[in-house]
């Protein structure tokens, strides 16, 4: 029997991670996993609001703190952005970590020692190369990214705008390359599109679950 399951209602799809003691055996969609029928072991983030089973994790969000991670940002944080800095916060020894969430949109978050630091929200890969359909302009899929550079010599129109992106993604990397982090995680569907233009990154797909996971632990542990 399952430990845990954490539910991620997304902007475009809801998964949920089940858990076996702290290790994630699998996620899948929402209607494909049965729930235990008192919800103690359940929580969830939705960023559209959804009403779901389980603990809330955006009602641990109060006078500015997460639980115990102090935030530096107004209540209007989205709670998946929360959870996913809380899944990497280690207290006051955290190191400058950044964290790329490269989903329907692109967040890019800072967490450090003292705490949520601040980050920017930024179109998806998906959202960005779907602008150009209806304008006899290539629809090309975000895997194509992984060959692009920067670069205004382009000889091509699916250079043009492979390369157009990768400009302005360059202006990221040099902003997340002067904080100078001690860690840089990305997750995320787009963000194996992305391990070329970070390439000391790692990779971690289920940072979401993973935070939601730490949130309930600490919850229950408090007697929440």
């Amino acid at each position: 029997m399952a430990g845990a399951y954490t539910i991620d209602d997304g902007n475009s799809h809801c998964s949920v991670g089940v858990f076996e003691g702290d290790r994630l055996v699998r996620t899948a969609p929402l209607d494909r996993v049965r729930l235990p029928g008192d919800g103690a072991r359940v929580i969830h983030s939705s960023v559209r609001g959804a009403p779901l089973p389980g603990l809330d994790a955006a009602g641990l969000f109060a006078d500015g703190r997460l639980l115990d991670m102090p935030v530096r940002y107004s209540r209007g944080l989205g709670t998946d952005r929360l959870v996913s800095a809380y899944g990497v916060y280690r207290g006051e020894g955290t190191p400058t970590t950044v964290v790329v969430d490269a989903g329907t949109f692109m967040t890019v978050d800072v967490v450090g020692g003292g705490g949520f630091m601040g980050g920017v929200i930024l179109p998806g890969l998906g959202l960005y190369l779907g602008t150009f359909a209806g304008a006899r302009l290539p629809v090309l899929p975000k895997e194509s990214l992984a060959g692009a550079r920067p670069s205004l010599l382009a000889n091509s129109t699916e250079e043009a705008v492979l390369q157009g992106l990768a400009l302005l993604l360059g202006g990221l990397r040099s902003e997340v390359e002067a904080l100078e982090p001690g860690d840089l995680v990305l997750t995320g569907g787009g963000a194996a599109a992305l391990e070329g233009l970070f390439p000391k990154a790692r990779a971690v797909p289920h940072l979401i679950h993973l935070g939601l996971k730490k949130v309930l632990d600490e919850s229950l542990r408090r007697g929440g």
